[in-house]
């Protein structure tokens, strides 16, 4: 059996590389719901081990199944992971309940909770598309209300992650909001890229604004994400197809990503 003073263990760091998983989420992992128990060294830092970075896999799987973080605990030890796949966070009905309710306050812990629960790609696919579809779904006037103090919300939570600061030669990455409805979105596409170490800059709907684009494209020498829900005018797609030919690193999320891939497949 291997000697305890001489297996490898892993900074945090290491393990968010290896798993995928931001120190703010492998701490809240820890404080908030006892799934972790690292190791510390002299100076307090933690350290996890190969079964550590086992275990967080486990919750992954877990969490990827659509199981509340809260919920994970009493699972891992008890029995396999499931083969039915939800939809949603369990979070999300109280979200949505918050913001039905104009309650910005309530919303925005409710946020912030499940933003330190999750992966932001699990976070952001599992409650934040489902919640805007749901919002979008909504009777006006009540809707038009719950969309903009979602809005606020998702600014209030997301801005003060952003200010923090990145290595001073990250890589640039460019996130273009193309219309009203995926402001939000930008801002969490926006927000994962910041965790993840890149210079991110953002510009907001200039979707329809065709000479506003085409001098972002011709400007932009590195990475170009596109968010939309809207379909682009002709003159729009001809960019985007255009610099995509050209062998430019140009993605796209949102609603506008199966009817963009459909219209440069037909033409292709």
């Amino acid at each position: 059996m291997m000697d305890e003073e001489t297996r490898t263990l892993y900074s945090i760091k290491r393990v968010s590389e290896l798993t995928g998983v931001l120190g703010v989420t492998l701490r809240a992992w820890e404080r908030r719901y006892g799934l972790l128990k690292p190791r510390r060294n002299d100076k307090g830092h933690r350290l996890y081990t190969a079964e550590d970075v086992n275990r967080i896999r486990r919750i992954l799987a877990w969490l990827n199944q659509g199981v509340a973080i809260s919920k994970v605990k009493a699972l891992l030890d008890a029995m396999p992971v499931p083969e039915q796949t939800a939809d949603t966070l369990p979070e999300l009905e109280q979200l949505l309940a918050a913001i039905q309710a104009l309650d910005a306050e309530k919303a925005l812990r409710q946020l912030e909770g499940a933003m330190k629960a999750y992966p932001h790609d699990t976070f952001v696919d599992r409650l934040v598309l489902p919640l805007e579809f749901e919002l979008a779904a909504r009777p006006r006037p009540a809707g038009t209300l719950e969309e903009a103090l979602w809005r606020q919300v998702v600014v209030r939570a997301c801005a003060p992650l952003m200010r923090k600061s990145v290595p001073r030669h990250a890589e640039p990455v460019w996130v273009v909001t193309l219309d009203p409805r995926a402001e939000t979105l930008g801002w969490f596409t926006a927000l994962g890229w910041h965790l993840k170490q890149y210079r991110v800059t953002q510009f907001s709907q200039i979707g329809q604004d065709i000479e506003a684009l085409r001098a972002l494209m011709m400007q932009a020498k590195h990475r170009l994400v596109l968010v939309g829900h809207q379909p682009l005018p002709e003159a729009a797609l001809e960019l985007v197809r255009g610099a995509r030919d050209a062998g430019r690193d140009v993605g796209v999320l949102g609603g506008l990503l199966p009817w963009l891939t459909a219209r440069l497949e037909s033409a292709s």
